[in-house]
């Protein structure tokens, strides 16, 4: 392993986003009301906190940012299918909830195994529409466990919101792949001296050009 790699992988933030890990395969273990309800803080504290100190610490990067999904994704995988084994929630609602996890393991597969992916210019932290459907994915799983009406509610309401956070995520990484191909064929009509107003500002002119 790379040394500088191993310095990202052994960074604070990235170590608070794989604690996680170890959370997930804790969950279906615990039988407790009050056991899951703390299971789930603690999980939602290491969201907050490797985020804020990846910003606090100049720690943030792709491989962090790619860490922090898988850490989610895992944690979500084990909270909505022991809930669903338990009763607690049907699987109709566990896979809205799902939905964001559902639209960003793509993304996050492409990204850790691609070294193109993450040479892209592009800030992979959560949004807006990302915090605001984890905060109420979190809500409506909390509900859900104490019974509460406005459960379903919630549920419905982090879908949409899911799939919002999902959707931009989408369109923030193709622009991202644009803007770095457009910088690509750039580069080599300047290796070639081709004159840009050949191109007219033409994507398809200008990879014809740059062919």
């Amino acid at each position: 392993m790379r040394p500088q790699l191993q310095q990202q992988l052994l960074s604070l933030p990235n170590v608070l986003s794989a604690m996680r890990v170890p959370l997930a395969l804790a969950f279906p273990l615990v039988t407790e009301k009050e056991s899951a309800l703390a299971l789930i803080g603690a999980a939602g504290a290491t969201d907050l906190l490797d985020g804020w100190s990846a910003r606090k610490l100049g720690q943030g990067s792709a491989i962090g940012a790619t860490i922090d999904g898988f850490a989610d994704k895992a944690f979500g995988i084990s909270l909505l299918g022991t809930l669903v084994a338990r009763g607690v929630l049907a699987p109709a609602s566990a896979l809205l909830l799902a939905t964001r996890e559902i639209l960003e393991l793509p993304l996050a597969v492409r990204v850790l195994f691609s070294e193109r992916a993450r040479a892209f210019t592009v800030d992979r932290s959560a949004n807006r529409l990302g915090k605001v459907a984890t905060a109420l994915e979190l809500a409506a799983v909390v509900a859900s466990i104490g019974r509460m009406r406005i459960a379903k509610p919630l549920v419905i309401a982090a879908g949409v919101m899911g799939a919002l956070a999902g959707i931009s995520y989408w369109a923030r990484e193709l622009s991202a792949e644009r803007e770095h191909r457009m910088h690509e064929i750039d580069a080599r009509l300047k290796e070639r001296h081709v004159p840009y107003v050949l191109a007219g500002g033409n994507p398809a002119k200008l990879s014809e050009l740059a062919a």
